[in-house]
């Protein structure tokens, strides 16, 4: 009557990913892709470690800011994204190991 579509799931809400029950890894899967891209768009050879810091802060976090503020993530997305950041922070390019600056 009115020309509209049924959907099974809403998929975003307000930038949030709208689903039943607890968010689960594989809820949140697409935001830890979407920090992955947001980093490997970046050439870490050139860019100095506050730089990269600041990178780190504009991107990832800033994107979630307002997830975090709608549900607590799973203890594997956090790590997930954390590694992300990290490796972004102290690895030069993808194939090196990195040299951390205090042992």
């Amino acid at each position: 009557m009115f020309n509209i579509t049924h959907q099974d799931s809403l998929d975003k809400y307000l930038g949030c990913p709208a689903f039943k029950g607890r968010p689960n890894t594989k809820t949140l899967t697409k935001l830890v892709n979407e920090t992955t891209y947001k980093l490997q768009t970046w050439k870490t050879k050139n860019i100095s470690k506050a730089g990269r810091v600041t990178l780190i802060q504009a991107n990832v976090e800033s994107m979630l800011a307002h997830t975090i503020q709608c549900f607590q993530l799973s203890s594997t997305t956090n790590r997930n994204i954390e590694r992300i950041s990290r490796n972004f922070f102290w690895k030069k390019s993808d194939g090196s190991n990195g040299l951390p600056m205090v042992s």
